[in-house]
């Protein structure tokens, strides 16, 4: 009598009678390189496609936030998406020239008037031309992301500056959230914001680190969270401590998880 052992091809299914687990295939990108004009240079952006689904659809701003961008890949390559990713090498302010003058800004603080100009008055030389290329930029921008699809930013921070604590009463942003969560056992530099208040509660359940933030009351920085709350879509921001990939990870998988409910309307 012959006795066969047949091994599964399902990534979920472990050795069975000797045979080993096999991989689950993994998306590869297929990418776009943008080269948009600003001033007198360029800003490239990757467009990637992981896959032929439309989401999720994740947005990286800051180049040097690196943890934040391989969490982001990392999660793509295995479920698919979209990536619009920002290639700054590997800087966080953009720099462009402009009629002989050289300026930089925030690429989180250029998406309304009042926040671009605040930006490149803060951190450098400003003109009203320069204000009109950061702001066609900024529409550029604006026209490569999803109207109706929830928007996932990623974004990484430094310990003991911005996190959930700034968020309690007393905090630099207090006034800015309608309502925050604290899982204890979290570092309070790793958590999410987000516009979507059935997310935020979904989140909750799932006792990750939380902020709803405030969309009446947020005030106008120019980021692009604050102008997709206003104008009442879904964004959420994964913000995690440099160097804490793993914490990152786990965070969009709740995200991602959330979002699965609320799309199958389980929740």
């Amino acid at each position: 009598m012959v006795v066969r052992t047949i091994c599964l091809l399902i990534a979920t299914v472990y050795a069975v009678a000797g045979c080993k687990p096999i991989a689950a295939q993994l998306y590869q990108p297929v990418v776009d390189t943008l080269l948009l004009p600003l001033g007198n240079d360029t800003v490239q952006v990757h467009q990637s496609r992981y896959g032929d689904a439309p989401a999720p659809f994740f947005v990286l701003l800051h180049h040097n936030e690196q943890t934040a961008n391989e969490a982001a890949q990392q999660l793509l390559q295995q479920r698919g998406g979209v990536y619009l990713a920002v290639q700054n090498g590997r800087q966080r302010l953009v720099r462009f020239r402009l009629d002989g003058k050289a300026h930089q800004f925030d690429p989180n603080r250029m998406f309304t008037p009042l926040g671009a100009e605040q930006s490149l008055k803060l951190l450098g030389d400003y003109t009203p031309a320069a204000l009109e290329a950061v702001l066609q930029l900024s529409d550029t921008l604006l026209s490569l992301l999803p109207d109706s699809l929830p928007l996932i930013a990623v974004h990484n921070n430094t310990e003991n500056a911005y996190s959930l604590l700034s968020y309690f009463p007393g905090g630099s942003f207090a006034n800015e959230a309608a309502d925050v969560f604290r899982n204890a056992e979290m570092d309070p530099d790793d958590f999410v914001l987000t516009t979507d208040s059935a997310l935020f509660y979904q989140l909750k359940e799932q006792r990750i680190n939380a902020v709803l933030q405030h969309n009446d009351g947020a005030q106008d920085d120019g980021s692009l969270g604050f102008l997709w709350g206003k104008m009442g879509r879904s964004y959420t921001n994964v913000e995690a401590q440099y160097g804490h990939g793993p914490q990152q990870t786990r965070m969009i998988e709740a995200v991602l998880k959330a979002l699965d409910r609320m799309r199958s309307n389980e929740y």
